[in-house]
This record gives C-alpha cells, structure tokens and sequence, in this order.
C-alpha cells in the first residue's frame, strides 16, 4: 500500500537474461549512453559482453582524468567502426588539464574514425595553440569549449556541417576567420560566450548555412563597442541571437530566413538610445523573416524611447512573439 515504504519485487522471465538477447544494434546503442568507463566494464559480465563496447559508435568520457588522452588513441585504434562520436569532458570536474598531453592527443589522434567530436576543457585561461596536425576530412560535427586562449594557424576539417564554439578567446582575427570561411560546407555554425577583446570584426559570410546562433557574454560585450558583426548567409532558415547589444549589425542576403529569435539586454544602461540605434537596424534587416520571437528585454530600450519598431510591426513578418524570459 501506498505510504507504507514497502518495497516488492517481481522475478520476471524467471530470472533469464532477456538483455543479453538483444540485438547488437540495440545493445550498441545502451552502451553509447553510458560514460565510457561504465560502457567498457560491461564486457565482465559475460562472454556475449566482453568485445560489444569495440564496435560502439559513441564514446562519452565524463569528467575523466589525464590519463585518459592516451586511453582515447588507443580504444580509436582498436575500434572497428568509421563514423564515431567521441565526447571528452573534463570541464568542472576538478582536474587540471595538462596541455602537454592533451595537445600530444590532438597530434595523434585518429579522428579519420571520428565523425562527431565535442570537447569541453578548462586551460585554465593559458593560449593553447590548435596543432596544425588536428584535422579530418570525415568529421561531420565538431564542438570545442575551451577555457582558454586559442591560436587557430591552420583548420583541417573542411568538410564540417556542424560547428560549436563556447568560451574560447580568440587570439587575434585570423584565429576566428580561418574556421568561418574555409568550411565550406557549414549548414550550422554556434558560436557562445566566445571573449572577442582581440577580434576587429566578426564576418560570417557563408552561403550554406542554414543555421546561426551567436551568444554575445554581458561581460565581453564592451569589447565589440563600435565594431561590426558582418552576416552574409542567402540560404539561413534560423537565427538567434543573445547577449547586450553594444555594437553593429550588418545584415546581408537574408532572403530566405524563416525562424529568429532576438533577446537583448542593454551593454549601456545610461545610454539606451545607443543600444535602440543598433537594435533597430537589427530588426529591420530581418524584415522578411516569417516567425519572429523577440523578449521583452529586447524591447525595453525602444519603448523607453517611444520607438515602437513600427518597420517590423508592418512588415513582411507572418507571425510575432513575445517573451518575458530568455529561451535556454
């Protein structure tokens, strides 16, 4: 009965392991969403387990140590797939990462297996210096999150279709212009809470990209005061954009937007007219798009001055929404 804290137990199929039964396929896909070190013990537990995690499609290695580079190579030269994702996490678990062997592991790395590959590191705000050897031709996705200064001298992996690029300072222009205009097949592109204190301009001029979101930090905002963000894209379908506005936009070509999120907050309270010039600008230049979400935040500044963005109310926009709080 219910309130009582009594706890039955049921023996279903009289005790058989109907699990190990399974397909390949469908035991595959449990072991891929496990921590890899969970995945890879699972092949004590019998004779039909010990060699399934060698055929895994997807390696997820959660707060690990820095013994796990090394472990990585390894299980990516052992493995008989081509098409992996390969997730390495070690961002808030404590553990200071050794660049030392983390940039070995991007030498050695066998990402021609890798197809997805998200990497999320703390360095501790140290320049980290991308090797030129850290390419692929057959990586589809790549996500980096990492705390740190990065150099980019070269970009291999121009066949992208998915980047992901959070938290990073860029070290100078070319660090961010090498990965946004040599993948030319790029169809989404994030770019959040990136520091751009030593960027001039940002430019994405990419006529493949369907999707864009950029997420601008409220504390790195006054970094682009008077700078421009250039957006060149005739085919993107979505855009969203977050953060304080304190800079320019130029919008180019955006002919076939369909979905746009906007959420602003102002870079400069004590000057809010600054803030409502940029965003009108903004706006306008998504006149065409058909569904529309702006926050009440976003608003905030141009009601303050009576500016009620009659260009977007009676515009080409199909649908308009109104939020009071930041999607996540």
């Amino acid at each position: 009965m219910a309130g009582t804290g009594t706890i039955k137990i049921y023996n279903v199929g009289d005790g058989k392991d109907f699990i190990s039964n399974l397909p390949d396929e469908i035991l595959h896909h449990i072991l891929s969403l496990l921590p890899a070190k969970d995945a890879v013990g699972t092949s004590i537990l019998a004779r039909r387990w010990k060699s399934l995690w060698i055929d895994l499609s997807a390696f997820n290695f959660d707060r690990p140590t820095n013994q796990l580079f090394h472990l990585v190579h390894r299980l990516l030269k052992r493995s008989s797939r081509t098409a992996i994702r390969l997730r390495i996490a070690m961002d808030g678990s404590g553990v200071t990462v050794d660049r030392a062997k983390f940039q070995c592991f991007l030498y050695a790395a066998e990402l021609d297996k890798v197809q997805e590959l998200n990497i999320s590191l703390d360095l501790k705000s140290n320049p980290f210096i991308l090797p030129i050897t850290f390419s692929s031709a057959s990586l589809n996705s790549l996500c980096l999150e990492l705390k740190c200064v990065l150099y980019i001298p070269s970009w291999g992996f121009s066949g992208l279709k998915t980047l992901m690029i959070s938290l990073v300072t860029f070290a100078n222009d070319n660090s961010l212009r090498r990965p946004l205009s040599e993948c030319i097949f790029l169809r989404k592109l994030v770019l959040h809470g990136c520091d751009w204190k030593n960027i001039e301009e940002i430019s994405v001029v990419m006529p493949t990209l369907r999707e864009l979101s950029i997420t601008f930090s409220r504390f790195h905002a006054h970094y682009l005061v008077n700078s421009k963000v250039k957006i060149d894209a005739e085919n993107l379908l979505s855009f969203s954009c977050r953060g304080c506005l304190t800079f320019e936009f130029v919008l180019v070509n955006l002919t076939s937007i369909v979905n746009a999120y906007i959420d602003f907050k102002s870079g400069f309270p004590s000057n809010y007219l600054y803030t409502a010039a940029h965003e009108i600008k903004l706006l306008s230049g998504l006149h065409r798009v058909e569904s529309l979400s702006l926050t009440i935040d976003t608003l905030e500044v141009c009601i303050i001055y009576h500016l009620l963005l009659p260009l977007i109310l009676c515009s080409l926009v199909f649908k308009l929404h109104f939020s009071s709080a930041s999607q996540e």
